[in-house]
């Protein structure tokens, strides 16, 4: 099994949720996680959920998630007293553990200072009462991780196999490019695009990991195959402006994520709309022409 692919997407996910969105990605887990032991309870009208937004039912675990876009910590704590008491008054007996997951795309494994002391307070003030614990969204990915690939592929898209994108044909890329014909006329173009070539350690310059490397080398294997197609439909002007659509987004993530290379790929692939694929062979030929815009040189960089 390819962790660092599951890895990548989980990652990649979370800079896409937030708010009710995050709650949902949370819930999709722990339902693969625990199956029938995990619940959660639908708002009620002007009950809401009280508090409740996941529960463990053997062990009486109740879940609280927060996701701010960007966490503030007197919101976050005020969040967290109003939630916390709002769940032990109506649940009651039912609640032995109270579990805050932190979410959001700027939240990872650091809590910040000022809610960490409020959390460690709360859990001292309460210890006789009820267990409190705090989840980031880094422990939340080693649970995910822990998943045998029958339920990953539940949450994530699996990767196309070197078959798979060895089995394409010429014939196979026209529906995909008329998808990506539509994205091509939405996004702005970019400008200034360096046509020289490809330097063979593209992918160590930018840091990609084995598993991006490894579905690029794969997905570079048909190069000659889109070369085919645009030689025999005639559509090269279509390659170019997706190329430089593909690149304008490419340098829009990269303000955003410059850190994060696996992040920008896995968010390229999103874009080109690999997430939407219905077959696995769309799901080739999606990779095949995202790895063939790298080694043209239009997404990533040739030099540190």
């Amino acid at each position: 099994m390819n962790l660092e692919w599951y890895e990548m997407c989980y990652n990649s996910k979370l800079t896409e949720l937030d708010g009710t969105s995050f709650e949902a990605f949370f819930q999709k887990v722990m339902v693969q996680i625990h199956s029938e032991d995990f619940t959660n309870a639908m708002p009620w009208g002007r009950l809401g959920d009280r508090g409740n937004d996941g529960y463990l039912i053997p062990e009486k675990v109740l879940f609280q998630c927060y996701s701010p876009h960007n966490i503030n910590a007197a919101k976050t704590i005020q969040k967290i007293d109003t939630d916390f008491e709002k769940a032990r008054n109506y649940w009651g007996d039912h609640i032995k553990k109270w579990i805050l997951v932190i979410g959001g795309p700027y939240v990872k494994n650091d809590i910040p200072t000022p809610i960490l002391n409020h959390l460690l307070t709360l859990k001292e003030e309460h210890k006789d009462q009820v267990e409190i614990e705090w989840w980031s969204t880094e422990l939340l990915k080693t649970k995910v991780l822990d998943l045998p690939e029958e339920k990953l592929i539940l949450l994530f898209k699996r990767p196309p196999s070197t078959q798979e994108i060895y089995a394409i044909r010429v014939e196979d890329v026209d529906p995909v490019l008329n998808q990506l014909k539509g994205l091509s006329m939405m996004m702005p173009s970019s400008i200034d695009e360096d046509l020289t070539p490809v330097p063979v350690n593209k992918v160590q310059i930018n840091k990609l990991n084995d598993a991006a490397e490894g579905l690029i080398k794969s997905g570079s294997k048909q190069a000659a195959l889109i070369d085919k197609y645009i030689e025999l439909s005639g559509e090269e002007d279509i390659f170019t402006e997706l190329a430089s659509k593909v690149n304008a987004e490419y340098r829009r993530l990269k303000k955003k994520y410059p850190n994060d290379p696996n992040v920008i790929f896995m968010n390229l692939l999103t874009y080109t709309r690999y997430d939407k694929a219905t077959t696995d062979k769309d799901q080739a030929v999606y990779l095949t022409i995202l790895a063939y815009l790298f080694n043209s040189c239009s997404i990533f960089e040739r030099e540190l």
